[in-house]
C-alpha cells in the first residue's frame, strides 16, 4: 500500500501532516475549522512514521471529548482491514485501536478516525521488529532503563514518579528456545553508573521462566523486585516486563513494565513522604488516586499505585554477563554485610 494514496479511506485527502476534513469542507491537508470544534492534536504512531512497533496500539488524542460520543478507528494493511476493537479514555480524549494479532513486521499500514468532525487519517509503516531471530541470544545481557519509558498508567502522575524510580534494569538471557521458553536473570545496576555497571549490593532477580512461545516476542514475570530510587530503594510488586527482541539480537524494543508499587515501602526513602497517606494526598492531585493493594501477599489496603510504562528500548550490553548474587551479599563497598563471613 501507497502511504500517499489514502483515498480508499473515503472523501478526504491528507498530506502527510495530520488533517481533519468533513464532507462539507475542504482543509486542503492543513487543520482548520471543524463541524464540532474537536480536533486530533498527535496521533501514535505519527503520521508518516516508519518504526512502528508491530504490537502496538494506534491511538488518535483529541483536543476535546467527541460530543457525539461515538468515535471508531480502523486500520488497514496490503491484505485489507485490520480486525481489532477501539478503546476510548473515561475523559473522551484518546481513541485508541488494537489489533487482535500483531501487525507484520515492516509493512504500511494506513488508519481512520471517524468522529464528529469527520475522517482524520494516518499512514505509517512497522519497523523491523517481529522478523525471525537470526542470532542465538543465550549470554546476552539487554539494559532496561525505566527513564526512557512512556508512562502510561499513571497517566498524570507518571512522569513525576519516573522522576524518582531512578530504574535501571539488566536483563540476561540464560537459555532460549524459539516457539517455547526463554530463561532469564535480572539485576539491579549501580546507579547513574555509565556504562551501566551491576550492583552487586542487592540480590539478582529470580524471574520466572518466560514465555517465548511467540519469538522473537517474550513475557516474563510477575515477580517481585527492589529497584533503586532517589534515596534507597524499593520493590515493585509483581513486575512483569515483555518485548521484542531484534533480529541480530542487539537489542529489545516495545518493552512493557508493568507492575504495582506500595506506597507503605516509600515511607523513609524521600524525605518528604512521611506516611503512606502523604504519598495517596500527593498521587490524588494528580488524579491518580491509591487503589487497593491486591498484588501477591497485599492486604488490599487502599496505598498501592499501578505502575505501566511502555515504549521501552533495551539495547545489548556487548561483553556483560549478570553474576548471581544471594539474598546476603558480602562484596567489598556493600553497606549492610553484616552476618558474612
Amino acid at each position: 500500500m501507497d502511504l500517499g494514496n489514502l483515498a480508499a479511506f473515503g472523501t478526504c485527502s491528507l498530506a502527510l501532516t495530520l488533517s481533519a476534513c468533513t464532507a462539507q469542507e475542504d482543509t486542503g491537508g492543513e487543520t482548520g475549522t471543524t463541524a464540532c470544534g474537536v480536533t486530533v492534536d498527535k496521533t501514535i504512531p505519527e503520521n508518516g512514521s516508519t518504526d512502528a512497533y508491530y504490537r502496538a496500539s494506534v491511538e488518535f488524542w483529541l483536543s476535546d471529548p467527541d460530543p457525539e460520543g461515538d468515535p471508531t478507528v480502523t486500520l488497514s494493511g496490503p491484505s485489507g482491514d485490520v480486525t481489532g476493537a477501539t478503546w476510548i479514555s473515561d475523559d473522551g480524549e484518546i481513541v485508541r485501536f488494537q489489533p487482535s494479532t500483531p501487525l507484520d513486521p515492516s509493512t504500511e499500514y494506513a488508519s481512520k478516525l471517524q468522529y464528529c468532525s469527520g475522517d482524520a487519517i494516518i499512514g505509517f509503516q512497522t519497523s523491523a521488529l517481529g522478523t525471525p531471530l537470526s542470532v542465538d541470544l543465550v549470554d546476552r545481557t539487554f539494559h532496561l532503563d525505566l527513564t526512557t519509558a512512556r508512562f502510561v498508567e499513571p497517566a498524570t502522575f507518571g512522569a513525576l514518579l519516573g522522576m524518582y524510580l531512578n530504574v535501571d534494569i539488566l536483563v540476561g538471557v540464560l537459555a532460549a528456545d524459539p516457539g517455547h521458553t526463554l530463561d532469564v536473570i535480572g539485576a539491579v545496576t549501580v546507579s547513574d553508573s555509565d556504562p551501566p555497571v551491576q550492583n552487586f549490593c542487592m540480590p539478582t532477580i529470580a524471574f520466572p521462566q518466560a514465555d517465548f512461545s511467540e519469538a522473537p516476542w517474550f513475557r516474563v514475570g510477575p515477580v517481585d523486585t527492589p529497584v533503586a530510587v532517589v534515596g534507597g530503594s524499593v520493590t515493585i510488586h509483581g513486575l512483569d516486563v515483555q518485548g521484542t527482541f531484534a533480529s541480530d539480537g542487539s537489542t529489545f524494543g516495545g518493552g512493557v513494565l508493568a507492575g504495582m508499587i506500595d506506597a507503605r515501602d516509600l515511607v523513609g526513602v524521600f524525605g518528604e513522604i512521611e506516611t503512606p497517606e502523604d504519598f495517596c494526598a500527593l498521587s490524588e492531585t494528580f488524579e491518580a488516586p491509591c487503589e487497593a493493594c491486591d498484588y501477591d501477599g497485599g492486604d488490599g489496603s487502599i496505598y498501592c499505585l499501578s505502575l505501566v510504562a511502555d515504549q521501552i528500548v533495551a539495547p545489548q550490553l556487548p561483553g556483560v554477563t549478570i553474576e548471581p548474587v544471594e539474598l546476603k551479599n558480602c562484596h567489598d563497598g556493600c553497606k549492610d554485610t553484616s552476618g558474612c563471613p
